[in-house]
């Protein structure tokens, strides 16, 4: 296991078992966060979320790897990322993202605005082609979207 925390600040996280990393391309929200962590990562695989979703599913996780399991040429996976769909909504985080994108990742982030749109990782995702796993599928798992929950305010933390 390989915990990356992607921040400014690493002196909030010191005595803590981890790696930290700032973003190298800053300026692109979570898309310059998947980046630093993708670049950061060790492992063929990383699963992102963010500091303000304070759930987790292990089901939910060995699910993502069950399904970016498969491999392609050259020991290449056919996945590059699996992600949670809720109708045209694909949420980016609670997601698993090959180390083997980050190239493509990289490419996306200097295309720049593309048709007078900033890029995302919504976009990001949906321009790599990741395996999007609808919410019917989602609910065959005993999962619902509280795991998707983020909270912003203290009001919304219920846990």
């Amino acid at each position: 296991l390989e915990l990356i925390v992607v921040g400014g600040n690493r002196a909030l996280y010191a005595g803590l078992d981890l790696s930290f990393t700032s973003d190298i391309i800053p300026g692109f929200g979570p898309l310059s966060g998947l980046h630093a962590a993708l670049s950061a990562c060790g492992k063929p695989w990383l699963y992102l979320l963010a500091c303000d979703m304070p759930r987790f599913s292990i089901a939910w996780l060995k699910y993502l790897l069950a399904s970016a399991s498969g491999s392609g040429g050259e020991g290449m996976p056919d996945t590059l990322a699996v992600a949670a769909s809720f109708g045209p909504h694909v949420e980016p985080f609670h997601a698993l993202y090959s180390k083997a994108c980050l190239d493509r990742l990289e490419a996306y982030i200097a295309g720049g605005c593309q048709g007078g749109r900033r890029p995302s990782i919504q976009g990001f995702l949906r321009r790599i082609g990741a395996l999007l796993v609808p919410e019917s599928e989602q609910a065959g798992l005993g999962l619902d979207r509280e795991l998707f929950l983020n909270i912003n305010t203290p009001e919304q933390l219920t846990l």
